[in-house]
């Protein structure tokens, strides 16, 4: 006698995914159409088309979030889902959900913070010092003022003030073997209104010269790194560890070319003026934060100096 074997599968309706989405660089969550019991079991990610990993799953009722690897803006993202490893089921019938094929996942993570150019004004004064420059339009409260002075033969020890009860800080400073020298400074969390920047310390030919950022953090000093170097290679560079995107403030001087020619690799130049000075604004476009050497090439001669910071955004 032949024996029969019949299977019966579960009444009802299979739970569905709702949504998938990113809730920020390393969770990513799921809805359900009904309450589920989930483990990691079954699925899979990608991004940008290799397997991104992932380490856990919590949640309850309808709402579930995974921990996966780092992920960031612009990342194409997909999940999927494998019936026959998985175990992913609804906490109500006992019905698993079914496979789920390279189901896309909103990337919810923001465009990166990048801080914008508002305005610059330099200014070249072959007599003797203060330097002073006033910026064209009334600055925005909040926001950051990068400075850039250097002076011509005189002594050592420049300085820089600011009208608006505004603090200037210095960020680094480099003497030129002839008796000059190079420095940077800042202003974090401006006042708002008519600013007036002026430099001192120099005996003649001053050059000063100023930016206005928006989206420079102002609710501590926004300084990550600063450096300075000297010396005839070229570029001449300085190690500063930055977080992501930062704002990068360069200024360079070689007494017989002040210039630069280009900068050093993985910079995105913003401003680059020789009104006064060789003044450079670059903004790091990288996802994470690094060291790195940043500074300037040149074709000039033997004596380049460079100082050079990295600001964080807001």
């Amino acid at each position: 006698m032949e024996s029969l074997t019949i299977f019966f599968r579960r009444g009802g309706t299979p739970p569905t995914m709702v949504s998938a989405g990113t809730t920020n660089t390393t969770h990513i969550q799921i809805i359900f159409s009904e309450s589920m019991t989930v483990t990691t079991a079954g699925w899979s990610f990608e991004k940008n088309g290799s397997n991104l990993a992932i380490t856990s799953v919590a949640g309850a009722g309808t709402t579930w979030t995974f921990l996966v690897a780092a992920m960031a803006y612009g990342d194409t993202l997909t999940v999927s889902y494998d019936s026959a490893t998985g175990s992913t089921v609804s906490s109500v019938t006992g019905i698993e959900l079914e496979d789920i094929i390279d189901a896309p996942v909103t990337n919810n993570i923001p465009a990166p913070t990048v801080a914008v150019l508002v305005q610059s004004k330099g200014n070249f004064n072959t007599g003797s010092d203060p330097v002073s420059v006033t910026f064209d339009n009334p600055v925005t409260a909040g926001n950051f003022i990068a400075i850039q002075y250097q002076g011509g033969i005189g002594t050592f020890g420049i300085n820089c003030t600011s009208n608006n009860g505004n603090t200037v800080t210095p960020f680094a400073a480099q003497d030129i073997a002839f008796q000059s020298s190079i420095g940077g400074f800042y202003v974090w969390n401006a006042a708002a209104g008519s600013t007036t920047i002026t430099g001192s310390g120099i005996m003649s030919a001053g050059q000063i010269f100023i930016a206005e950022y928006s989206g420079v953090k102002n609710s501590a000093d926004p300084l990550l790194d600063a450096g300075g170097a000297q010396g005839s290679t070229s570029p001449l560079v300085d190690s500063l560890t930055f977080g992501a995107n930062s704002l990068l403030v360069m200024e360079w001087f070689n007494k017989t070319n002040d210039d630069i020619t280009g900068l050093s690799t993985g910079l995105t130049q913003v401003i680059h003026d020789t009104t006064a000075g060789a003044c450079t604004y670059a903004h790091e476009l990288g996802a994470t934060a690094t060291t790195k050497n940043v500074g300037c090439t040149t074709s000039g001669d033997s004596l380049n100096v460079m100082v050079c910071a990295a600001f964080e955004l807001a």
